[in-house]
This record gives C-alpha cells, structure tokens and sequence, in this order.
C-alpha cells in the first residue's frame, strides 16, 4: 500500500521535482570567490542568503569542475566580475533560478562585468529577478545582441536592462 502512495505521488508531482524536494537545503551566508578553491567550498549551498561575488582571475581551463550545481537561490545581488576564460555563466550558475534583489549593488540584482571570454550569458534556468536590474558590461566577446539580452531579461521582470559591450575603455 505505502508502495502505491509513493508511486502515485511521485507520477503526480513528477519525479525529479519530488525526489528534489526530498535533498535538505543547505543555506549559506554571502559569498566571495576569488580563486577556484575557494568557488569549490561554495559548491554545497543550495541557497545563498546574501550576495555571491565571482572574481576567478586564475587561469581555469574547465569551469565545469567549479560548477556551482546545487545553487538555485540568491537573496540579495549576484556579480560576475573579470573571471578568465569564463565562456557561459551556465558553466558555473547552472541551476540558478532566482535572485531576489533584497539589497543591491547600487540598483543592479545581477551585474556581470569584465569577462574577456564571455560569448553568452546562458542562465537558461533564472526564472525571477524579484528586485533590482540587470548590468552587463565590457564583455567584450558577448556574442548576443543587445535587443536579445534585454528581452530575456525582460521576461525576467529586471526593473532596467544596461548592456554596453563594446571594445575600448
């Protein structure tokens, strides 16, 4: 009988969704990575009460060993400022679906600055910028056009959409 309750549950609520809410989160105070390791000790938080600050200026050649897999929260701002040989922020945020904006840098929840190899933002999975707006600036490679950036942003509810991409200081 317990048997077909879990079944029936799990088909109602959908597997993966179910099993997912089964994992206890693991709730972290604000975040500042400035080296791989210390992006590696913030792999186990799957929400971030605070801000997280990414700034890996080593040379990585694979970001996927620094992913940060189980994050899917942010309650105040997120920034991406100058990592090296960052292509996709889904290489490290993959599963980030919200930032919450409680406070913010300035007026920016989401602030991506300065990644000399960024081709595209990805963040495929954020869902809400509850607060604040979005930044993207001096990401020279960026491949995506500004028109593109800002509606998806838009989707987002971002309360304003900066991109200034272009080479030169």
């Amino acid at each position: 009988m317990k048997s077909l309750i879990l079944l029936l549950v799990l088909v109602a609520f959908g597997t993966t969704k179910f099993l997912g809410q089964l994992r206890a989160d693991v709730i972290c105070e604000s975040q500042e990575a400035y080296n791989a390791e210390e992006l590696l000790a913030i792999r186990k938080c799957t929400i971030i009460e605070g801000r997280l600050f990414v700034a890996v200026v080593e040379d990585v050649e694979d970001w996927s060993n620094y992913s940060l897999t189980n994050l899917t929260q942010v309650t105040e701002y997120v920034t991406i400022f100058r990592n090296a040989n960052l292509q996709s922020l889904s290489m490290i945020l993959p599963n980030l679906m919200v930032i919450r904006g409680e406070q913010l840098m300035k007026k920016y929840a989401l602030i991506i600055h300065g990644n000399m190899h960024l081709l595209e933002v990805g963040l495929e999975n954020l869902a809400v910028i509850s607060r604040g707006a979005v930044l993207i600036d001096k990401n020279w490679q960026l491949c995506r056009s500004p028109e593109f950036q800002k509606a998806r942003f838009s989707a987002l509810q971002a309360q304003s959409y900066t991109q200034d991409n272009s080479v030169g200081m």
